[in-house]
């Protein structure tokens, strides 16, 4: 067998080769493939990128790595045993006496509330909040970021897993029905593991186009 029919060590089928090379001349659909590519790897970091821990302190000739471990706050010359709330202003002030802090691109983690806003939430975009705030005082860009790591990966990427494994067991029809669970998937996993509170609005529409797909993939069976 030559090697240009062959992948990444993967068998390639003539067929399977034509279909490459269409999706390929789709210059839409192939570089939004690699934007989607790129958003997802870069969601991978994202406790690297939008944080309200700092990814590292110096501090009094010893390093310290919040991002990734607890530290009381008497670590760092303070009164209280509890983990330290290193957006205090007067923590911060406390560390960068004696030592650095390197912050994330976004200081703030998903679900962290911005209690300096100089306007009333939602605040327009600023030096702080590069897309502005919510209308809890949360930042966007970190929820955005954060979206895309859930949405990525427990929505998209295991919902296609589980498509890719039913299609050799069912028929079209109940694959549809399958692929239709991808905004289950994407609320389960938002309210789990990202704390969010999805709405009536957000019950209802997601249930729409559960049913919606659903509906149609049956009209499609008893033809």
């Amino acid at each position: 067998m030559t090697r240009q029919n062959r992948i990444l060590g993967l068998t390639i089928t003539p067929l399977t080769r034509r279909r490459l090379a269409n999706f390929r001349a789709n210059r839409r659909g192939y570089w939004s493939l690699w934007l989607f590519l790129g958003l997802f790897v870069a969601s991978l970091f994202a406790e690297l990128i939008a944080n309200d821990r700092p990814i590292l302190i110096g501090f009094e000739d010893t390093l310290y790595y919040p991002v990734f471990i607890d530290y009381p706050e008497t670590t760092f010359g303070g009164f209280l045993e509890t983990t330290t709330e290193y957006a205090d202003p007067e923590v911060r002030e406390m560390i960068e006496e004696k030592g650095w802090i390197i912050w994330p691109l976004v200081r703030f983690s998903y679900d962290t509330v911005n209690y300096e806003l100089k306007v009333p939430a939602p605040a327009p975009p600023s030096e702080l909040n590069w897309l502005g705030t919510d209308d809890q005082g949360r930042d966007v860009a970190a929820r955005l970021i954060s979206a895309l790591l859930v949405t990525g990966i427990a929505a998209t990427f295991i919902s296609i897993l589980i498509m890719i494994w039913a299609q050799q067991i069912l028929n079209p029809s109940q694959i549809a029905i399958i692929f239709a669970l991808e905004p289950v998937f994407a609320a389960f996993f938002a309210i789990v593991f990202a704390g969010e509170v999805l709405g009536f609005l957000g019950y209802m529409g997601g249930g729409l186009i559960v049913l919606a797909v659903a509906y149609g993939s049956r009209g499609e069976a008893l033809k």
